[in-house]
C-alpha cells in the first residue's frame, strides 16, 4: 500500500506543483560552514545525533540513518510511520531528488537541519525549509517534519563546491 500526501498518489514534495516555495521569501541568517560557533545550548547528546543524521543523510547511508531512528519514528514529509517505512521513504526521496542535502542550523536554541536543493543555473542552493526534530528518551529521532524556515533561523549554507560534486553524481546515476 502506497501512502500519499493526497496529491494524485505523489508522496513527495514537487517544487513545480506543490505549494512549497523553494525560493527564499524571507531573509534567514545564513552562515557559511564553520563561520560561526554552532553551540546552540541544546542537549549535547541530541546535538550529536542531529550532526550524525545530517552527515548520514548527505552520504545516503541508509543503515546509518536507521540506527538513529526510534522504532516508531514518524515523518509526515515521507508519509512514514515506523523505522522501516521511514527508511524506505528516505530511499525513495533520494531517488527522486538525488541532489537534496542537509546542513545544520538553529531556530532560537533548537537545533534543526536545513534542506537545500541545488540551482545549477544560478550556481547556488535554494532553501527548501528546515527539519524540526522530536527526540525519543534514548536520544533517537522520534519524529521530524519539514517547515518553512522562520526569519530568525541561523543556517549553514552549503559549500558551493558541492554543486560540482552533485553534478558528478547525477552523471554517474544517469550513465
Amino acid at each position: 500500500m502506497t501512502k500519499t500526501n493526497g496529491r494524485s498518489g505523489d508522496r513527495w514534495i514537487d517544487p513545480e506543483s506543490d505549494p512549497v516555495s523553494v525560493y527564499e521569501t524571507y531573509e534567514p541568517d545564513l552562515v557559511a560552514p564553520d563561520d560561526e560557533d554552532t553551540d546552540t545550548g541544546a542537549d549535547p547528546a541530541t546535538e550529536s545525533v542531529l550532526v550524525e543524521f545530517v552527515e548520514r543523510f548527505n552520504a545516503r547511508d541508509v543503515d546509518g540513518i536507521e540506527e538513529l531512528l526510534a522504532p516508531d519514528a514518524e515523518a509526515d514529509l515521507l508519509s512514514a510511520r515506523g523505522r522501516n517505512d521511514l527508511v524506505e521513504g528516505l530511499t525513495e526521496l533520494w531517488e527522486r531528488y538525488p541532489s537534496l542535502l542537509l546542513t545544520r542550523g538553529e531556530v532560537g536554541s533548537e537545533p534543526v537541519a536545513a534542506a537545500w536543493i541545488p540551482d545549477t543555473e544560478r550556481a547556488d542552493f535554494d532553501l527548501l525549509g528546515v527539519l524540526h526534530f522530536e527526540w525519543a528518551d534514548d536520544n533517537l529521532v522520534a519524529r521530524f517534519e519539514l517547515v518553512e524556515a522562520p526569519p530568525d533561523a541561523v543556517l549553514e549554507r552549503p559549500d558551493l563546491s558541492e554543486l560540482n560534486e552533485w553534478e558528478d553524481w547525477r552523471i554517474v546515476d544517469e550513465g
